[in-house]
């Protein structure tokens, strides 16, 4: 992450779209800054204010500020062309060029990730199910990372069930950190990075906060993981957009089935009934429709290595700084044929030493 990079968000007018197609194009945040105004006009078919503001630097000012601002909160900001980014979140045509994180950058790395959202009037026996859930998924899953937004009801239900089964969770926030709302969860934050989870938001200080960001920030939870668990929701629930996100990027939605005659059950019964979700009634249900494969001598984010062959070690030392490569980045690294690195990750993938994530990128397990 540079300083460019911060800096790009903060063009006006220019929107996360906008900095995805400068950074694809031209390779880096760097680079745009670098691109002449013309060239931006020309190539890109950019806007002239725009076009204008990045080639007299705007931003890159304000990101110094930034920087300073995350320094003294302890906040990490993390572009999507590092690789702790959320390779997930490559699904998303308008997903944020810059994350920002309080706590352990690991959990967004984990190869076994799950949003679970639900409604603010969440029952009694949601609150069973989806901590029942969540503990049988942990002990089923040791590396399990229980994604949600920390709103009152089903969110706070999931993070605390995380937390009281050593599940490490994240809470993706509509705010610009370290400010938490609602304020009356921030002992609830507090305890989430403390347990080894972590904050996230897409927020910036220049963004006030006004109430506008909350159906923006369930893009991330729909896409961050690999599926979506919903525990309760109304027909017309806001859950139902996190839902419709995840539909869209083509993740698997799953949902607790309720009573017929519950109001906050009839969202999730007709998302089942539609075919929109699969319907959950154990941990084994979510595995299953994840496709995630249990194993016994599962620890976190640790793998044994001890038989590996000097080839396959030099094919893991690629991973050492946490990251996820493609199978051509890997052979460069090792200097070795497209070919036989193909053949090599796939020996590790079948050892279980390594996982295909999104992007077709690997990372070490």
């Amino acid at each position: 992450m540079t300083l460019a990079d911060i800096a790009i968000t903060l063009i006006p007018k220019l929107g996360s779209r906008g900095c995805r197609k400068l950074i694809d194009t031209y390779g880096s945040a760097e680079a745009v800054y670098a691109t002449p105004y013309e060239r931006l006009i020309a190539e890109v078919q950019l806007q002239p204010d725009i076009a204008k503001d990045i080639a007299q630097g705007v931003g890159l000012r304000e990101a110094e500020a930034e920087i300073r601002h995350l320094a003294r909160h302890n906040i990490k900001a993390i572009a999507a062309t590092d690789a702790e980014y959320p390779q997930q979140l490559f699904a998303v045509c308008d997903r944020p060029h810059v994350l920002y994180l309080m706590g352990d950058e690991q959990t967004l790395c984990s190869p076994h990730k799950i949003s679970v959202v639900g409604t603010r009037r969440v029952s009694r026996y949601g609150e069973v199910a989806c901590t029942r859930l969540i503990k049988e998924l942990g002990e089923m899953f040791p590396d399990l990372v229980v994604f949600s937004g920390l709103a009152f009801g089903a969110d706070s239900v999931a993070h605390r069930a995380a937390i009281s089964t050593n599940v490490r969770t994240v809470a993706i926030v509509p705010t610009t950190l370290p400010d938490i709302v609602p304020t009356t969860h921030a002992a609830l934050a507090r305890g989430i990075v403390e347990s080894g989870g972590a904050l996230l938001s897409e927020m910036n200080t220049l963004v006030k906060h006004n109430g506008k960001a909350y159906i923006p920030r369930n893009r991330i939870v729909a896409s961050i993981s690999d599926g979506v668990f919903v525990v309760e929701s109304a027909i017309d629930g806001g859950t139902l957009s996190t839902v419709r996100c995840a539909d869209s990027y083509g993740y698997p939605v799953m949902a607790l089935p309720g009573r017929i005659t519950d109001p906050m059950s009839e969202g999730t019964n007709h998302i089942i009934k539609s075919g929109v979700a699969q319907l959950i009634t154990s941990a084994t249900d979510i595995a299953e429709c994840l496709g995630w494969q249990p194993t016994s001598s599962a620890k976190v984010f640790e793998c044994e290595v001890q038989e590996c062959s000097p080839r396959e070690m030099m094919i893991l030392d690629c991973f050492a700084d946490g990251g996820a490569y493609t199978t051509d980045e890997i052979a460069l690294r090792c200097n070795i044929s497209t070919s036989e690195a193909s053949a090599m990750l796939l020996e590790l993938e079948l050892s279980g030493v390594v996982h295909q994530c999104a992007g077709n990128k690997y990372e070490k397990m």
